[in-house]
């Protein structure tokens, strides 16, 4: 396993682009424009598009054939979602639901790194007031020590 750590900002992605990839192609983490949500579009853009190609094939291929028999595809195209087989409902569910999958995970990723830093925020104010707490009560007894070495009443 090889290990890469950046000195400056964006060395990961320059030696990325020296490798080959393209700017789409790195995550957007190391100044690329890849995303997982942009990837999904694309797959389900070209999914769509795929269907359709072989849709017109299908159909193409049965009007070479006999005309007096209609296969079951012309009657049900699958861009038409009531008609949808369930192969393609369950696939279509299960790419949904990757996606909201991938949006909860990273909302809680965000929500957690939120968390975290306020948890800094607060743990150096904490540090800070308890120095100034030190500081004040060092300086209330020195206050009392004067006060009771004059001899009067605290």
């Amino acid at each position: 396993m090889d290990v890469r750590f950046e000195r400056e900002a964006g060395d990961l992605y320059k030696e990325l682009t020296n490798l080959g990839f393209a700017h789409e192609g790195i995550p957007e983490e190391l100044g690329g424009s890849w995303s997982f949500i942009n990837s999904m579009r694309w797959c389900r853009k070209q999914a769509a598009y795929e269907r359709e190609h072989n849709y017109r094939q299908q159909v193409q291929a049965a009007s070479t054939a006999t005309a007096n028999t209609t296969p079951n595809f012309l009657s049900a195209p699958s861009s038409n979602l009531k008609h949808e087989s369930a192969h393609d409902k369950l696939r279509r569910k299960r790419a949904i639901n990757l996606i909201h999958s991938r949006k909860k995970r990273e909302r809680r990723q965000k929500e957690e790194d939120t968390l975290v830093e306020e948890r800094g925020k607060f743990a150096a104010e904490n540090k800070r007031l308890l120095t100034e707490h030190t500081r004040l009560k060092r300086l209330w007894e020195e206050a009392t020590a004067s006060v009771s070495s004059l001899g009067l009443p605290i």
